[in-house]
């Protein structure tokens, strides 16, 4: 009996070590969020993606740490904009740690080097001059150094960690357009389709919002996860994960913010200080299907051209940190013109004709045409807006699959930026086209 107390006890005692108390007393009491790890962020810049959680507690609140470890840096950039880091080693390599951002200056009782404890207070909330906005900008860091010179990049959701999360807020949506749960556009651009036909490449936007302990703020939901089905059940599309708020964000930059929210006249994703409009708009289908945001998954999207015309299901289901979710879905209808390119591209005949390695790519790319057979060969390179920047080859190949390079660069020789662009390729009578992303 001794021995099976004490090792429930251990049990006990490995379960509470391995979640994260909150950074506020009582850190055994579930705080509020006011804006959320990823948010949409706009106080009249450029827009933004929020790298940390703002979690509300009253001005000159006790900041308490989570976490055994060393400070790295105080960060003091004016009275509203001070902070603390306390990583997990004290030496120089790269590790991670929490921050602390938005204290008061004269309450911080720590210095950089200092060792620190589980419980201990470090310093207090600063009076925010929002009212009703006082704030920790809670975030998980990573940095290198015995000293932090800079924040270093924004690495994980610390809120993934914490306990207790008796937060039982399911998401909210909202029509993303007048009428109609979902917006459908043409891929990255701001025109948008009828529901009972659409064509071509697609993107689909949703606006689903969340509150996590807070009666007032709306913040990002956690996880979307998008499928797309026919009207037997077949999915042409499997569940996929769109947005995962879990891993590494950009320091205020725009590329993740236009990866994930849609911003246009008609979706206008907003989100500062005033509570009544706050609105999310996401991109649903601009992923690969990792937690990863990348620039890169801003140019993907539904390629109807590989189904049949018809009528499909889109479904999306939206939960939080918590495990509350809700779905909805709308059923939409593909109607690709006959005859069109894009259609015949994506056939079963036509499809496997050419491929780029790698792709997407920083240098030079290999373009393989598999088709069996010969004939004369014409290749052209186009940009985004259908103009040709390349033309490859011309010549008569006699034996398939056959492999051409191309160095990245137009027909006068200059090196192409980076974007989306369309490599189409002519043997004999037979076409077809393939998307190559160029990166940085």
């Amino acid at each position: 009996m001794k021995i099976k107390g004490i090792l429930l006890i251990f049990g006990l005692v490995s379960i509470i070590a391995a979640q994260m108390l909150w950074p506020h007393p009582p850190q055994n009491q579930v705080w509020p969020v006011g804006n959320s790890w990823g948010i949409f962020q706009d106080y009249g810049g450029s827009p933004y993606v929020h790298n940390g959680d703002d979690i509300m507690v009253p001005a000159l609140h006790p900041v308490t740490a989570v976490k055994y470890g060393y400070v790295k840096a105080i960060w003091n950039s004016g009275t509203y904009y001070m902070g603390i880091s306390v990583a997990d080693s004290a030496g120089a390599a790269f590790c991670s740690g929490y921050q602390y951002y938005h204290v008061d200056g004269p309450s911080i009782q720590v210095q950089v080097g200092d060792t620190v404890y589980v419980s201990d207070t470090i310093a207090r909330i600063v009076t925010w001059p929002t009212a009703g906005f006082n704030h920790n900008h809670y975030s998980k860091n990573r940095n290198s150094g015995v000293v932090w010179s800079s924040y270093g990049g924004y690495y994980k959701n610390p809120l993934t960690e914490v306990a207790p999360d008796t937060d039982r807020t399911i998401p909210v949506f909202t029509n993303a357009v007048t009428g109609r749960i979902f917006g459908i556009c043409t891929n990255q651009t701001n025109t948008y389709l009828n529901p009972d036909s659409i064509y071509g490449n697609v993107d689909f936007i949703c606006r689903v919002e969340d509150k996590m302990n807070h009666n007032t703020w709306w913040v990002a939901v956690y996880k979307l996860v998008y499928s797309i089905r026919d009207t037997v059940g077949n999915y042409v599309i499997p569940p996929m994960l769109s947005v995962q708020f879990s891993e590494s964000l950009d320091s205020y930059t725009t590329s993740q913010v236009r990866t994930i929210y849609k911003d246009d006249g008609t979706c206008n994703s907003n989100c500062n200080y005033d509570s009544l409009n706050r609105r999310l708009y996401y991109i649903f289908t601009n992923t690969d299907g990792d937690s990863t945001i990348e620039y890169t998954d801003s140019m993907l999207c539904w390629q109807t051209t590989t189904v049949p015309n018809g009528p499909y299901w889109v479904k999306v289901v939206a939960s939080d940190e918590y495990g509350n979710s809700r779905p909805e879905s709308m059923l939409v209808r593909v109607k690709n013109p006959v005859g069109i390119e894009e259609a015949r591209h994506a056939s079963p005949e036509y499809g496997a004709i050419i491929t780029c390695n790698p792709n997407p790519a920083r240098g030079n790319i290999i373009v393989r045409i598999n088709k069996f057979g010969s004939g004369e060969v014409r290749l052209a390179v186009y940009d985004a807006a259908g103009e040709i920047v390349r033309s490859l080859v011309t010549s008569h190949v006699k034996k398939f699959p056959c492999d051409v390079l191309w160095d990245r660069r137009d027909d006068r020789g200059r090196l192409v930026a980076a974007g989306c662009y369309f490599i189409s390729p002519v043997v004999g009578t037979v076409s077809g086209m393939t998307k190559l992303i160029l990166l940085e």
